[in-house]
């Protein structure tokens, strides 16, 4: 992804929909960036158990390219032209922007967030113990995607002082 374009939906779907399988984080700029995070969204109400917060944010719908490689898609037999690629591009995202919820939960020693009620990242004080059966370690390579997940919300979240 080009660094100075704006996040798009798709590209920002791709990594919530990867994070599921790896989203414990160990790395330290993550962690920081994690708890800043939950920092920043002290002044949410709680609502529910857990200090469950949440708040909604939109992403736009981006272009046709920020969709998929047409190319492979073709290769793929998915599509069988340019018109029926970008159908089904539309067909995904009909809308300009698309709504996503991050909601943050902090149980004991456990920080996770979820991106439209979908575990996406999570992080324990002591990795010695996992409350979850399959625990799913965060690899340094995914450690930029996880810090795109969190940042993609902050221009929302009320900034500390």
């Amino acid at each position: 992804m080009n660094e100075n374009k704006p996040l798009s939906a798709p590209y920002f779907d791709d990594l919530v929909e990867r994070s599921k399988n790896a989203y414990t984080i160990l790395d330290d700029e993550s962690k920081a960036l994690l708890l800043d995070l939950f920092k920043r969204m002290q002044p949410i109400e709680i609502c529910g158990d857990d200090e469950h917060r949440e708040f909604w944010f939109t992403l736009p719908r981006g272009t046709v390219d920020d969709f998929g490689d047409y190319d492979e898609y073709l290769e793929w037999g998915e599509v069988e032209s340019r018109e029926e690629f970008e159908k089904m591009w539309l067909d995904y995202y009909p809308e300009p922007v698309k709504w996503y919820e991050l909601a943050i939960r902090r149980y004991k020693d456990i920080h996770s967030v979820f991106i439209n009620n979908k575990l996406c990242v999570l992080m324990q004080d002591n990795p010695l113990i996992y409350y979850y059966s399959c625990p799913r370690i965060f690899p340094a390579q995914s450690a930029r995607q996880f810090r795109i997940i969190i940042s993609a919300g902050t221009p929302f979240i009320i900034p500390t002082s």
